[in-house]
């Protein structure tokens, strides 16, 4: 999620005011039209799909066994996308119970959504680093075999999955305790009720996080899984090669029912060649890492601009832009989150087998 400041992102999550005016190139109206369809609209029926296909994945990961360090990372990144899902959603439906059907007379429901916001954001940069740390994996194990073969094993995988769900935790522990709310009298309704409730050094903490989970963090994740994509795409053209030039070679010799088997013998051998199962589960890696870097680029582009071009925010001179903008970009992070699936489904034989088995009896099953 694209944010400057504490109140750029408070006025972001509590939803589209529409009043009048005009702002930069867009005027309010506009502005309203666009935002009201891209954040009601279209990302609550990507997020609807995006929590039942990352629930989806959890099953499926659990049923195949988490034999390998690869499944495992892709199990805690669909967890951490389910969290993110479930926050994003909770986020936007007390947006509309707040500015469509004026509800809370006890509690605010922007508040509320606002809130939600963070806890949000932090299942995100979980994926962020989960993300990060699968390509790294699988590219070290890729790029030199002989040296990390036993680094990544499935228990030092899931220790380093905790540190990175703990570690992400404790940053925002900060952001948590400097706001929250507090029960306070009003008297236009002549009851208490829920307010939202800062300390004197909420601001701070609010800069802190910009910088730091907002810019380094998919900065130097962005950096790191483009070196990782493009170390694994040159794998990825060699083991195609050499399968074509093994394939050309067989073809006159092997029939076909024994052309399988050695393909995957012939692939196996040698420190640098890739079995047929490697090679899919590299490519299943870099394109999780290609989407990754498709929907934080635009993030990263967008903070820093916030940054150094001040109008450009959510209250410069070019407001309504920054948060058509932001919306987009918002519409960018619920897809990635959601779309990992396919990926699975087409490079992932275990996968693919067993969400096809729970579907229903496969031939397979059936013999």
């Amino acid at each position: 999620m694209s944010c400057g400041d504490g109140a750029t992102v408070r006025n972001l999550t509590e939803g589209t005011t529409k009043c009048p005016g005009k702002s930069g190139f867009m005027n309010d109206d506009v502005t309203y039209t666009v935002r009201f369809y891209l954040d009601f609209v279209v990302q609550m029926s990507i997020v609807i799909f995006g929590i039942s296909s990352n629930i989806v994945n959890i099953v499926i990961f659990v049923k195949t066994g988490l034999e390998d360090s690869v499944t495992i990372s892709f199990l805690a990144l669909a967890i951490s996308d389910l969290g993110f899902s479930v926050f994003f959603l909770l986020m936007r439906i007390f947006g509309i119970l707040s500015n469509v059907y004026k509800l809370g007379p006890t509690v605010s429901m922007g508040t509320i959504s606002y809130l939600l916001f963070w806890y949000m954001n932090l299942f995100f940069d979980i994926s962020v680093l989960v993300t990060t740390f699968t390509a790294v994996e699988k590219c070290c194990c890729v790029a030199i075999p002989l040296l990390f073969k036993n680094v990544f094993t499935r228990f030092r995988t899931v220790i380093t999955l905790v540190v990175i769900y703990l570690a992400v935790l404790v940053t925002y522990i900060p952001t948590f305790s400097s706001h929250g709310l507090k029960l306070k009298f009003d008297p236009v309704r002549n009851h208490s009720r829920y307010v939202y409730a800062n300390r004197s050094y909420t601001m701070l903490v609010f800069d802190i996080y910009t910088v730091f989970n907002r810019m380094v963090i998919p900065f130097v994740s962005q950096v790191a899984v483009l070196f990782c994509m493009v170390v694994l795409t040159i794998k990825l053209q060699v083991a195609t090669k050499k399968r074509r030039e093994m394939t050309s070679e067989q073809s006159c010799e092997v029939n076909e029912s024994n052309d399988r088997k050695n393909k995957e013998k012939v692939l196996g051998k040698g420190k640098n060649r890739l079995s047929r199962k490697e090679w899919r589960v590299v490519q299943a890696v870099n394109l999780v890492a290609g989407i990754f870097v498709a929907s934080n680029l635009p993030e990263i582009v967008i903070s820093f601009c916030a940054l150094y071009y001040p109008e450009f925010s959510d209250f410069g001179r070019y407001k309504n832009l920054y948060r058509v903008v932001t919306s987009l970009q918002d519409l960018i992070t619920v897809t990635s989150a959601a779309v990992n699936i396919f990926v699975y489904l087409g490079y992932n034989s275990k996968y693919r087998q067993e969400f096809l088995r729970s579907i229903g009896p496969t031939e397979i099953d059936k013999t």
